[in-house]
């Protein structure tokens, strides 16, 4: 693996046009850690702009590469929230700002905080801390901008979608082992705090407060006179990817980024095939 200390060397050489340097500096990033583009900052900081701009091009077709090859490792994780930060933390990092620190980094700095505040684990605990402290909030002026979709910068800007901030949360739940889970709603995305038989949903829009009786009791109406049940919402891992795409891919095509929403459309249908496909292995071997 290459060294970090290398990093002055190869930087160097970055403005060399030479096919074999260019391949070479690419080589030795790619051996590097994940943290990469971190090493990489204070360096790029000195630089001049249009080398500057060689680095970022270079480090971003690190990134994409690495993004084709490891974004889908989530399908082997079992546990469904676990495969859930993975799942993000790849889509994240595809579009993060440079040099920005990765989804698992921000999250342990979260963790450290809550713990920081004299916290002990407690669901109510942590949503205080996140949307009354933390003060994580829905976007001010641009609700459909990209950015709102990526836990990196949702995390940095505390600001994000509904199903952004209730995955931060979930994600966060995990690692301190409460049982606060996401909830798949057509048009809202929430949390639900499982508790034995009972349960809770709650309003990432509204500090994370629980929703009404009245209103949970006239949710559950409607849903039964649909022949359905709260329990259906409780959304799998997949579910939630692919709700995540379709945001990305229409906030793309709102801007008028017709690459990127035809990127995110590809990773989309490629992920319905994939789960379609492992449904029918399922139901072929019963």
């Amino acid at each position: 693996m290459a060294a970090y200390s290398d990093i002055p060397y190869l930087i160097d050489l970055i403005d060399d046009e030479s096919p074999v340097v260019q391949d070479a500096i690419s080589q030795a990033f790619k051996k590097m850690g994940p943290d990469l583009e971190q090493k990489l900052k204070p360096f790029s900081l000195e630089l001049a702009n249009s080398t500057q701009e060689k680095l970022h091009q270079l480090t971003q077709n690190i990134r994409m590469e690495k993004f084709e090859v490891h974004w889908l490792d989530w399908l082997e994780i079992e546990d469904e929230r676990e495969a859930l930060e993975s799942a993000m933390g790849w889509l994240s990092y595809l579009s993060a700002p440079w040099g920005a620190p990765s989804l698992s980094t921000l999250l342990d700095n979260l963790q450290d905080r809550f713990f920081s505040k004299g916290n002990w684990t407690e669901v109510p605990l942590l949503l205080d801390f996140l949307f009354r402290r933390e003060e994580f909030t829905s976007p001010q002026d641009t609700y459909y901008d990209p950015s709102n979709s990526n836990l990196i910068e949702v995390i940095q800007r505390r600001q994000g979608l509904q199903i952004s901030l209730s995955l931060i949360a979930v994600m966060l739940a995990r690692r301190l082992t409460l049982p606060l889970y996401g909830f798949n709603m057509p048009g809202h995305f929430m949390m639900v705090w499982r508790k034995e038989n009972e349960y809770s949903l709650h309003d990432p829009f509204n500090q994370g407060k629980s929703l009404p009786r009245p209103t949970q009791l006239y949710l559950e109406r409607i849903l039964k006179n649909r022949g359905e049940t709260i329990k259906i919402y409780h959304v799998e891992t997949h579910q939630i990817v692919l709700r995540v795409l379709r945001n990305l891919i229409n906030a793309h095509t709102r801007i008028n980024d017709e690459s990127m929403a035809a990127a995110y459309q590809t990773y989309h249908d490629k992920l319905v095939q994939l789960i379609k496909t492992r449904e029918e292995i399922q139901e072929d071997s019963k």
